[in-house]
């Protein structure tokens, strides 16, 4: 098995995220994407961060499916996703905006919020669902 850096799975990221925009109606252009591709890859070498990963398709998915985010966020978001059907406005606004602006979507969470008996929980998590900055 060779060892590739994860700065090798970043133009997989960077491609993704730009067909995704391109998908729901943004433009990116080719310097915005050498921009972020530079500055990840400055951070990236700073970091010296290696994964034993085989360059593969495959193997790539498999490793970035194996990254787990902070488990303080995680419990944020959780809080966020309860949070949807506050009986206070700016609780629940707070708790969207959290969620939209969150670097990890609990997509699981939020189809079931979706599927709720509580209207306002409902009505939000399908809002973000179908936000153009969520992506699945």
């Amino acid at each position: 098995m060779k060892t590739i850096s994860a700065f090798l799975v970043l133009p997989f990221v960077v491609l993704l995220a730009a067909v995704s925009l391109v998908a729901v109606g943004r433009t990116v252009s080719a310097d915005a994407i050498n921009v972020a591709t530079r500055d990840v890859a400055a951070n990236e070498q700073a970091a010296n961060v290696d994964r034993d990963v085989e360059p593969t398709v495959e193997a790539t998915i498999a490793f970035l499916r194996s990254l787990k985010p902070d488990p303080a966020l995680q419990e944020k978001v959780g809080q966020w996703i309860g949070q949807l059907g506050d009986e206070s406005f700016a609780v629940r606004e707070a708790a969207t905006r959290g969620l939209l602006e969150s670097p990890i979507v609990p997509m699981k969470e939020l189809r079931a919020a979706a599927d709720s008996a509580d209207s306002e929980t409902s009505i939000r998590a399908k809002r973000i669902l179908e936000h153009p900055k969520t992506i699945a």
